[in-house]
């Protein structure tokens, strides 16, 4: 049937997640490169605080703390390399950290040139700012830890973008694929629930040409077997009224024929008295005219 229950109900779900996937799609795209933005903000600052703690409480030389700043720096995909008051390099994440350590020194005397200031502290700035000699868009930041040292910590946005287009990407995917597998999955389900009403639809139409033989047969607990339940009682009710009213008619219509019967007879009577009478009256009406 080509407007039945479960197209329709296939066509309006199918319809509903495919306005909520573009939905998603559209607040995805838009929002989130700011998301994975502040999420790695967070994930800056809480390097910064594990590091300073890590400094301010114990040795920075044991292989413990480096096996912590490696990890730290891993976990986060950052840059970090961290100066003494003498500028020298202490701890970095990389062999080449000459450009890094250049790059920390003029923050710290020239300050930073065509940067975005995001947060500012008592001991460190976040900025995003273009590193001009790679061509890369970074979130950095630096300042000093506890004990007077430097730091400088980095994050290339290009990354954060790169995640958020895939991010996008599998998500269309995904929606994609949830939508096509919803749309079969309530396909089953909706005919499921309309096969009882199928049925309903069937006993009803042999109802309508005074067949009562079909029964209600799907059998649950539910409305529609409610339904079918009630439709079993007025299929029956009906064929015993039908049956009653089949019944009296036949004894009307021998009602009827007994009473032409008697009609047939009365009017047979009376046309053989009014016969029987006509002879007599002629001859007394000749006397009486003779008489005259």
């Amino acid at each position: 049937m080509k407007n039945s229950i479960k197209n329709q109900f296939t066509l309006v779900f199918g319809g509903v997640m495919a306005g909520m996937l573009v939905v998603l799609w559209i607040a995805n795209v838009a929002f989130i490169g700011t998301f994975y933005l502040e999420k790695k903000k967070a994930a800056i600052i809480q390097a910064y605080n594990e590091i300073d703690s890590q400094i301010v409480d114990g040795d920075i030389t044991t292989p413990e703390f480096d096996s912590k700043f490696l990890s730290i720096a891993s976990t986060y995909n950052l840059e970090i390399i961290i100066l003494d008051t003498d500028t020298e390099t202490v701890k970095a994440t990389s062999k080449d950290n000459n450009l890094l350590a250049r790059r920390l020194i003029q923050y710290v005397i020239y300050g930073p040139e065509d940067a975005e200031e995001l947060i500012t502290t008592n001991n460190y700035k976040i900025q995003r700012s273009k590193d001009r000699v790679v061509q890369l868009e970074y979130l950095e930041l630096w300042g000093f830890l506890g004990d007077g040292k430097m730091m400088l910590i980095r994050s290339p946005i290009e990354g954060i973008r790169e995640s958020a287009a895939i991010s996008n990407t599998l998500l269309t995917y995904i929606g994609v694929i949830v939508v096509i597998c919803g749309m079969f999955i309530v396909r089953f389900v909706a005919g499921r629930l309309t096969r009882p009403i199928l049925e309903l639809a069937d006993i009803s139409e042999k109802m309508t040409n005074l067949d009562f033989e079909a029964k209600y047969q799907s059998g649950g607990e539910n409305e529609i077997a409610l339904l079918g339940n009630n439709i079993n009682k007025l299929s029956e009710k009906l064929e015993a009224t039908i049956s009653e009213l089949k019944s009296a008619n036949i004894g009307l219509k021998r009602d009827l024929e007994k009473k032409t019967e008697i009609d047939e007879l009365r009017k047979e009577f009376l046309s053989n008295v009014s016969h029987e009478l006509k002879t007599p009256i002629a001859l007394i009406q000749g006397y009486a005219e003779g008489l005259k």
